[in-house]
């Protein structure tokens, strides 16, 4: 095992410097940063994770190699209705216990069952921040996210999870079981963010919102970050600048996620800089 290579190591102490970063709905979120001993331990606990061949279902687009918000919008393309739900204080929820229980059915053995508790939890819940912490989520909600899917498939509606947000599309049934969906994830011991839920109809709305895009027929940004680019563009100033940053890198950056998510607009904005020698 990967782990093996840290065998003093792994008799010391974890260490972490939290930071406080400011939310958008206000209050702060902890941040936890391993320090450099921490972080390789976590990694080689992640590596010898991998070769569990753990499947994460096709549904949970955070945390999985080579696949995006994008992919996570794209599923919800052309549906009347859509809910989300925010799950509160997603990492506080998860135990060792959760994860122990996840565990189980894999063979993992005590030992390493220890060094997971001692090295990826921090007061018995996942440290947001670990380099373990994002696949262990996943690993822990296999059961909800395979909960979601089956109903999803029955009442013939989408389904994805992007960490902590939960989405599902559809025609009215989506609307009509609200109550499921609620008790699936109380049944699952995790929480609603009940100011966060989120239900959009495109007959009284243009389009819905999905991890930060716009979702009707196709997938673009939101109209106001496209028309805070544009305005950057022709001012050739960062609206938000910080001082010594390179606009140039600034403007490329948020054309090339403008490109990345919706190629017509991209396109539009290369060419404009381009064509007026700002790129």
């Amino acid at each position: 095992m990967h782990i093996d290579t840290f065998t003093n190591e792994i008799k010391s102490t974890p260490k972490y410097k939290k930071i406080l970063l400011p939310k958008k709905s206000g209050g702060k979120r902890k941040i936890f940063i391993p320090d450099d001993t921490t972080l390789s331990i976590q990694k080689a606990i992640l590596q010898d994770l991998y070769e569990l061949n753990i499947e994460i279902a096709p549904c949970v687009t955070a945390f999985k190699k080579k696949v995006s918000i994008v992919d996570n919008a794209k599923v919800h393309i052309g549906n009347q209705y859509l809910i989300r739900y925010d799950l509160r204080d997603f990492f506080d929820t998860i135990t060792f216990k959760k994860v122990e229980t996840a565990l189980k059915s894999f063979n993992v053995d005590s030992q390493f069952l220890k060094i997971i508790k001692k090295w990826c939890f921090k007061e018995n819940h996942l440290p947001q921040g670990a380099a373990t912490s994002p696949f262990l989520s996943n690993l822990v909600c296999k059961n909800l996210d395979y909960r979601f899917s089956k109903l999803a498939e029955k009442i013939s509606a989408n389904y994805t999870r992007y960490a902590d947000d939960i989405i599902i599309s559809g025609d009215v049934n989506v609307l009509i079981n609200q109550t499921v969906f609620k008790r699936i994830i109380r049944t699952e011991k995790f929480f609603i963010n009940h100011h966060k839920i989120y239900v959009s109809n495109l007959e009284s709305m243009p389009y819905h919102i999905v991890t930060g895009l716009t979702v009707n027929e196709k997938i673009s940004v939101r109209p106001k970050y496209l028309e805070r680019v544009w305005l950057e563009l022709k001012k050739k100033i960062p609206v938000k600048s910080k001082r010594g940053i390179n606009f140039e890198n600034i403007i490329r950056s948020k054309i090339t996620f403008v490109n990345f998510v919706d190629s017509e607009h991209g396109d539009t904005l290369f060419n404009y800089a381009y064509s007026h020698n700002i790129l």
